[in-house]
């Protein structure tokens, strides 16, 4: 207990002639707490867990409890056999790793054969709440990039004039049977 005391101050009249002494007793523990919560505005660690502080991202936060689980099965197992049984599974840890660390959901760099390959490999010994976290990610990236195909698909083609000028040369050159020479 911390105790902060006023310099006593002059008798007055309201105080019948004593003089007055104020003090202000806190718990020291308070003050820690104050040093805590600054310290955790500022860390990016997590201070029990020793892990990168993922609070409010909930990409990351999958990521992190995916990596937990992957990282648990890969470290049963003896490494020789986790490279040889597990690829696509510890080709998945380390770009989540890479994420994480990174903060950076869009570092993971994820792609959806690899994570389909992940769950068929890891299916029936991961646990179940990192295989729900793996499907649900692999749904996702593969979701990403059959719209990503669809928008590729989709989306005009741009032809310069010089493209036409090289495809009217190439109908010419085929319908009279001659050998056209493009510039390198």
């Amino acid at each position: 207990m911390v105790t902060v005391t006023a310099p006593q101050s002059a008798p007055s009249a309201s105080s019948g002639g004593a003089a007055v002494k104020s003090s202000l007793s806190f718990p020291l523990s308070s003050l820690m707490e104050l040093d805590r919560a600054a310290a955790h505005a500022f860390n990016p660690w997590h201070p029990e867990f020793q892990l990168p502080r993922v609070e409010g991202r909930g990409e990351l936060l999958d990521f992190q409890l995916l990596l937990g689980g992957v990282a648990l099965l890969l470290s049963r197992l003896h490494p020789v056999h986790g490279r040889a049984r597990y690829p696509a599974t510890r080709r998945v840890a380390m770009r989540l790793q890479r994420a994480v660390e990174l903060s950076d959901a869009g570092r993971a760099h994820l792609v959806g054969a690899e994570l389909q390959a992940a769950v068929h490999e890891s299916e029936r010994v991961l646990d179940p709440g990192s295989l729900l976290v793996l499907r649900k990610l692999a749904s996702l990236v593969q979701t990403r990039e059959a719209q990503a195909a669809r928008a590729e698909l989709d989306a005009p083609t741009d032809f310069t004039f010089s493209d036409f000028m090289a495809e009217s040369a190439l109908v010419q050159a085929s319908n009279h049977g001659e050998k056209v020479s493009t510039p390198r």
